[in-house]
């Protein structure tokens, strides 16, 4: 049976919330959870729990200021669910489609979509097109004062080769992790 992750956008993952410190983060669940340093620049550690298949990440202050849920985990079945609607198996055409639903505004690069003025993100190593599967969803402060977002089509020049890919990525997610510490 699948284990429901509850997502509330700019607050939690499951019993995980931003604002939580390591200690109250590691006190949540008796299940294992890794700490490592996500890239070789990083100079905080990432916790990896392992069981919700999330990595928490810290501020400055020692406080969880940004997670991102996996949609498929190790070790146990999860579904992650924004509100009552199941994320988990999800296309990416069918992300979008809940977006509009819900009136969030949202910038749509070549990972996803990023709905900072909401605290939520939805990403995809490998979003080729509008029936690439969701891979994770990442949860972080809301910033209401921030305009609207415009939407961007996927461009062709942004399909590029896997290995292309994955450095982008890199320093996609350096660049938008950073922007919330």
């Amino acid at each position: 049976m699948a284990l429901p992750v509850l997502i509330i956008p700019g607050e939690s993952v499951g019993p995980y919330r931003l604002g939580m410190t390591r200690q109250d983060v590691w006190a949540q669940d008796r299940s294992p959870i890794r700490a490592f340093f996500k890239t070789p620049a990083s100079k905080d550690r990432t916790d990896n729990i392992l069981k919700f298949g999330l990595h928490v990440f810290y501020g400055e202050s020692g406080c969880c200021d940004y997670m991102e849920a996996w949609t498929k985990t190790e070790h146990f079945h999860t579904e992650l669910l924004l509100g009552e609607r199941l994320l988990s198996g999800k296309t990416m055409r069918e992300v979008r489609e809940i977006l509009v639903y819900l009136r969030t505004p949202f910038l749509e690069d070549e990972f996803g979509f990023q709905a900072r003025a909401g605290g939520i993100g939805f990403y995809c190593h490998s979003f080729e097109s509008d029936d690439s599967l969701l891979d994770g969803v990442s949860v972080m402060k809301k910033e209401p004062n921030q305009p609207p977002e415009p939407t961007r089509a996927l461009r062709p020049e942004w399909l590029i080769l896997n290995d292309r890919r994955k450095k982008a990525h890199v320093y996609a997610h350096l660049h938008c992790c950073a922007s919330y510490r």
